[in-house]
């Protein structure tokens, strides 16, 4: 078990406290990924949180007060009773314990817990996460009546790894416990007014058959308090046109309202003082003006009349924005501020950060490869662990969100309402607690030029997320989505309003989703009503749809289906494990209607571990895929790519962000010159063949092509059209047998040496250009011959150019079964075997990936070969080549003339010690002797232009030059994966 500690715990303000015999171990909490759980952990035990997929009670004493109680754009939220009370009848929450165990409310105050026998000697009761006011009711009290074994109570912040926030010592029999939750909260570094926590009372039996009970009370005791609203958000023009609301409550122990009679609230800002009045309801409000932009966290101070000196602080947060709001420009297809049109901007789904030194002084995030690769240097001991964005204090914010900036970010999509993800939506009303951190987040973004693409909810209530027990209260069914007039649209339509309230003057957010991919599970009603509430309440924020889980019909379908949002999103995993010129083809679907990557490259889908980022994640070929993706997006000019739960590779993003700072993207460019004519039995990626082969023939010409669907006019600039339905002979130009007019020949942008691809966009002025330039890759399809067991090989194609360390690989399976990878050296006759991997198991057809704890020592000019033991186990191999072969393992050393050969190559790839790449197979390389290095820029116009190209695995500038003359010759730095961006000259540049 990772991540076991010592954890030290603070003292209870009052405690009995009797020694017990080896108690289990202080607990420790697990934050796991969606299709895992959450537990606590003690030593090598864990247990589920109980009561997590179970229906929850959203706190009931809580108060919202918005424009139906007069606040003018201002949200304030409270409990109306105090203690509040957390078990028996009178509860305002709802525990749950493991099946067989029971909970018994036997009054108004007690809760009985009765542990059943089970697996462990140990069980807890669960209140799962709860949002109150930390200010209000900051004292937890624990009354335990009667317990048959000693109990503890451990509490935990939601979301959050490692140490609880607190855990009693264990106590038998009676007693009572006190914990200031609000010092402890501070303590981590909050400044919420509300949180969100997990309280649990545990028994240990002392031995798994044992039954037991305990018999105990919760509650929150209330202090005096002066409670103020939300954040409160304003535009910079608004602010000084309508000033800013200042509300606030000031409450007493018993949750009493207190007006002027009672107390006099103020409010301090820089030097001024600023009083608040209060009326009948007891609502203290002022009105500021004159506030600058930025963040501002603002003193209020409530003093008692009576003399007694008595007073209470808090304060509110402020925050004044530049009003400066993502819109998307249709003719352009990009996103654009007020400034312009800001270019394809990329980022990814940022959930669940990793972190190293769980819950010791030193406790800091994970960034980047190099950290992860010292966390888990020791597999026996992995150093880290995830907590939730939810759990993140401002100052892990700040860290975060900066990293994410210098990797070249620009988005961070953060969704509600999957199990236990966090939920917005309070049944029917707006968390308080999220509406703090959604600001503490877009706060933290903001300071960093990051912007926020939020989904308000996700799949259907009850499909993955139990619905708050408020809403199964109010009949909630599922079919509710189609029915407009259903309660739930009344009291989700409460919750976007006030959502909107809190938001609507935030421009960090770029755009929302109604649902992110839900949104097709959800349906048109629920989008469309979802986008007429945000629209009425919040008109300036961009709004989106998911309408793709992967593309399988029209891409515009939804807009020809009355779906309103213009934007929509699709998916590119189900071309992930496809060869790249699939990806070519995803981004040529999207240009046929207004859509962008909302999701893809998920490491869990290309062969890693779902949670745990083990030894065995594959990194170089994650990075791969990434760069191949990203890449091919941008020289699409597709104006959003994100991916989901990037980590470890967040710095695959540096060269986007170099080039999108130095393009015009108020450039107008032009239309490829070939159009490609697709159909709707084309759409599912396993009918796409026929648009990959033409992707990949067309890229290494190359000629840039787009599609026109079914019988959609070809617009005006395309030279030629091409129906994928047809035979179309050769793809390439007439004079060499081909499909495409020769005089598209004389106009390219680009002439590529040998074995080289690359897709581009160029503008209509000729001074544009956005090239995506790779080595080719050996299509799938051209691996049409197998080799198989029992023989050992020797692939002389595979020959290494300089000493590396081998770390991982692939190899395309035909047949599953045991394989293992060699390494050879060839020298004076002599086939010595030099290194060998341990035995690695193709567990079915397609490319399989393997890592190796211990390197491989390579020295160039070593041969790659393999040894495959079993008769029927096979791997893909191509009809071209030289390879070497014996029966059965062969020798150590032998003969050269003692091996036969055969005219094939095999389908393998090594992953290097670098850190950097994914080491292609060697014919795939240009040959450099016959085919040169050079690629030619030509056609351009005879003005000052400047070619700049960056190494995508370096992350560096390796070549530029400023060219006159309108073509130009550039050396390629081997086969790597460039991108190539040309300007014009700016004035004053040399």
């Amino acid at each position: 078990m990772r991540l076991i500690l010592a954890v030290a715990i603070s003292l209870p303000l009052a405690t009995r406290v009797l020694a017990v015999a080896q108690p289990p171990a202080l607990p420790w909490t697990i934050t796991d990924y969606d299709e895992g759980d959450c537990y606590l952990v003690r030593g090598e035990e864990k247990l589920s949180y109980h009561g997590m997929r179970q229906p929850w009670v959203f706190n009931r004493a809580m108060v919202w007060l918005d424009s139906s109680a007069g606040l003018e754009g201002a949200v304030l939220c409270y409990a109306d009773s105090s203690p509040l009370i957390l078990t028996g009848q009178k509860q305002v929450s709802r525990w749950y314990t493991s099946e067989g165990s029971s909970l018994v409310d036997v009054d108004d105050r007690f809760t009985r817990f009765i542990r059943r026998a089970g697996k462990l000697a140990w069980d807890h009761a669960c209140l799962p996460p709860f949002q109150f006011s930390i200010e209000q009711h900051p004292i937890a009290e624990l009354v335990v009546r009667e317990a048959s074994h000693p109990w503890q109570l451990v509490v935990v912040i939601k979301g959050r790894s490692g140490p609880p926030l607190y855990a009693s010592p264990w106590q038998e029999g009676p007693g009572t416990l006190q914990v200031d939750l609000r010092r402890l909260y501070r303590q981590k570094g909050y400044r919420h007014q509300f949180a969100e926590l997990v309280f649990f009372v545990a028994l240990w039996t002392k031995n798994t058959e044992s039954e037991g009970f305990v018999e105990f009370s919760l509650c929150l005791l209330g202090e005096d308090s002066l409670v103020p609203s939300l954040p409160v958000i304003r535009t910079a023009e608004r602010a000084a046109r309508e000033g800013i609301p200042v509300y606030a409550l000031v409450l007493d122990q018993q949750a009493r309202r207190l007006g002027p009679a009672d107390v006099v609230v103020e409010l301090r800002f820089g030097d001024r003082r600023v009083p608040l009045s209060a009326g009948e309801d007891q609502i203290w409000y002022a009105r500021l003006t004159d506030v600058p932009m930025g963040d501002h966290w603002l003193p209020l101070e409530a003093r008692w009349r009576d003399g007694s000196g008595r007073k209470v602080t808090n304060h509110i947060h402020i925050r004044v924005t530049s009003g400066n709001f993502v819109s998307y420009d249709p003719k352009l297809r990009l996103l654009r501020r007020q400034e312009g049109p800001l270019g394809p901007l990329t980022g990814s789904y940022r959930g669940q950060p990793v972190f190293r030194q769980l819950g010791k002084p030193e406790e800091r995030l994970l960034q980047g490869q190099q950290d992860w690769q010292e966390a888990i240097k020791d597999p026996s001991q992995p150093d880290y662990g995830f907590h939730f964005w939810e759990a993140l204090t401002p100052a892990e914010l700040d860290n975060d969100y900066a990293y994410l900036a210098r990797c070249g970010w620009h988005i961070v999509h953060l969704c509600s309402g999957w199990l236990w993800w966090p939920r917005w939506d309070a049944a029917g009303r707006l968390s308080p607690f999220y509406a703090e951190q959604l600001c503490e987040v877009s706060s933290a973004a903001s300071r960093h030029g990051l912007m926020l693409l939020l989904a308000l909810s996700h799949y259907p209530l009850g499909q993955a997320s139990p619905p708050y027990m408020q809403y199964l209260e109010a009949g909630y069914r599922r079919e509710d989505y189609g029915d407009l007039q259903s309660t739930f649209y009344h009291m989700f339509g409460q919750y976007l309003r006030q959502f909107a309230e809190v938001f609507r003057d935030d421009p960090t957010i770029a755009l929302f989703t109604a649902s992110g991919e839900g949104d097709t599970a959800c349906g048109p009603a629920f989008v469309n009503f979802v986008y007429d509430v945000m629209k009425a309440n919040s008109p300036r924020h961009l709004f989106a749809a998911e309408p793709h889980w992967k593309i399988v019909r029209d891409p515009n379908y939804y807009r020809k289906e009355g779906w309103k949002p213009l934007l929509g999103g699709m998916r590119t995993y189900f071309v992930d494990n496809r060869p790249p010129e699939a990806i070519g083809v995803q981004f040529k679907l999207a240009g046929l209607g207004h859509l962008f990557m909302a999701e893809g490259c998920f490491y869990g889908f290309l062969g890693g571990n779902h949670q745990y980022m083990n030894p065995e994640m594959p990194v170089e070929g994650y990075r791969r895929r990434i760069r191949l993706t990203i890449y091919t997006g941008l020289a699409h000019r597709n104006p959003l790519l994100l991916t989901w739960e990037e980590r470890i590779v967040e710095d695959e993003r540096i060269v986007f962000e170099n080039v999108r700072r130095n393009i015009n993207w108020s450039t107008a460019f032009r239309t490829p010159p070939v159009a490609i004519r697709v159909y709707p039995d084309q759409m599912p990626p396993e009918a796409r063949e026929t648009l990959f082969r033409l992707e990949r023939k067309l890229t290494q010409i190359p000629v840039e092509s787009f599609y026109l669907w079914e019988d959609e006019p070809p617009p005006p600039g395309t030279q030629v059209v091409i129906d994928s339905r047809q035979d179309i002979g050769t793809v390439d130009f007439a004079s060499s047998g081909g499909c495409l007019p020769d005089k598209i020949a004389a106009q390219l942008p680009l002439r590529l040496p040998a074995g080289w691809m690359a897709n581009y966009s160029w503008s209509v002025d000729g001074c544009t250009l956005l090239a995506f330039v790779r080595p080719a890759e050996t299509a799938a399809e051209d691996w049409s011959t197998v080799e198989g067991g029992r023989y050992a090989y020797v692939d002389t194609k595979l020959r290494l150019d300089r000493d590396v360390k081998v770390v991982g690989w692939q190899v395309l399976c035909r047949k599953p079964g045991i394989i293992f990878l060699r390494v050879y050296r060839l020298q004076a006759g002599q086939v010595q075997l030099v290194a060998e991997s341990p035995p690695a198991k193709m567990e079915r057809p397609g490319w399989c990936q393997f890592s190796m704890r211990v390197p491989l020592e390579v020295k160039e000019n070593d041969f790659i070969g393999f040894y495959i033991p079993e008769e029927d186990t096979q791997i893909a191999a191509r009809p071209e080549g030289h390879m070497l072969f014996v029966p059965s393992p062969g020798r150590r050393e032998s003969r050269l003339e003692d091996w036969q050969s055969e005219p094939k190559t095999a389908a393998i790839r090594l992953l290097v010690d670098d850190g950097k790449t994914v080491w292609p197979q060697v014919p795939n390389k240009p040959d450099k002797k016959a085919n040169g290095d050079r690629l030619v820029l030509r056609n351009f116009p005879a003005v000052a232009l400047k070619f700049q190209i960056f190494d995508l695995e370096s992350k560096e500038l390796v070549g530029e030059r400023i060219f006159t003359t309108g073509q130009c010759e550039i050396s390629l730095p081997g086969p790597r994966d460039l991108f190539l961006i040309v300007t014009p000259v700016r004035t004053g540049e040399n």
